[in-house]
């Protein structure tokens, strides 16, 4: 995996050389656009109105319109990011956990560069400690970023940052209501009985690989089988009911399967006896 950025952390007096790796990136079906008679793979000109001709993408600048196109090449955008000096400036840090993920925008990994290891890791260690992320400003290609510096996994992570501007205020509204204390408790043993330690390898794309499957299946001449529609979900009457009934489906495959090695989620601690004993009179409640 190739670097797509080199630079410098700077914070007083402390400068680590680093690399910049993207992190993650979507993994999606793509499709060519065909014509429907031959199905040849169609092509897209660029013209230009003014010559009344194709233009080759040798020919291509950008422009900025500023009283008619201001025209901008490599080198200016190379001559801003040399003024930036290529670092990665901390202006700041914060507590990780009051940034909203609302606001991170793409992931990078950051590695040491050669014999900056052990400042490298003085600050991965020290972030791990305080519980903190940096904020940072740095420039790569014509743009400027604010990124937050978080410590992974034995790694830096870099999230680059939207702006304030860039994130939308939400135009729903809806009328608030107060759930009841015993609905919270059922709530919260739902959501314990569903609990499990986060693992990413555990989730794929179904959509993807079932795509994948038909596209494989058409183009080899096999039969198609479409499958049946989901069928909808049922509209919730009694929430109470709904929750006890969630619940007791959760722990069925549980009791199958650790019948002697774990008691039953939740029995035994104090969110545990809280939600049986709220579960009593919430049934009597429903009864009536």
């Amino acid at each position: 995996m190739a670097s797509v950025w080199t630079g410098v952390i700077t914070f007083g007096l402390v400068s680590i050389p680093v690399k910049l790796y993207v992190a993650a990136r979507p993994e999606t079906v793509s499709f060519n656009q065909l014509h429907s008679v031959c199905h040849s793979r169609l092509k897209q000109k660029l013209s230009c109105p003014t010559c009344e001709r194709d233009v080759e993408r040798t020919e291509i600048v950008r422009g900025y319109k500023l009283n008619g196109y201001v025209v901008m090449d490599d080198a200016d955008f190379e001559a801003v990011e040399r003024e930036a000096s290529r670092a990665l400036e901390v202006l700041e840090f914060v507590d990780h956990a009051s940034v909203d993920p609302v606001y991170l925008e793409k992931s990078y990994y950051l590695a040491p560069q050669e014999a900056s290891e052990r400042a490298y890791h003085v600050l991965l260690e020290a972030l791990r400690e305080t519980g903190r992320a940096a904020v940072v400003r740095f420039v790569m290609g014509a743009r400027q970023y604010h990124a937050l510096l978080r410590p992974g996994d034995g790694k830096l992570v870099l999230h680059t940052l939207y702006y304030g501007d860039e994130v939308r205020e939400l135009e729903a509204k809806w009328r608030a209501v107060e759930p009841s204390p015993d609905e919270v408790t059922l709530g919260t043993t739902l959501i314990d009985a569903l609990a499990r330690e986060f693992d990413p390898a555990k989730y794929a794309d179904e959509h993807r690989t079932k795509l994948l499957e038909l596209i494989r299946a058409k183009g080899e001449g096999r039969q198609v089988v479409v499958p049946q529609e989901r069928p909808e979900t049922a509209k919730v009457v009694d929430l109470m009911e709904a929750l006890r009934q969630s619940i007791a489906e959760v722990r069925k495959p549980l009791a199958k399967a650790e019948p002697a090695s774990r008691p039953a989620v939740g029995a035994g601690s104090a969110r545990g006896k809280k939600a049986a004993a709220a579960v009593q009179p919430a049934r009597k409640a429903a009864r009536k």
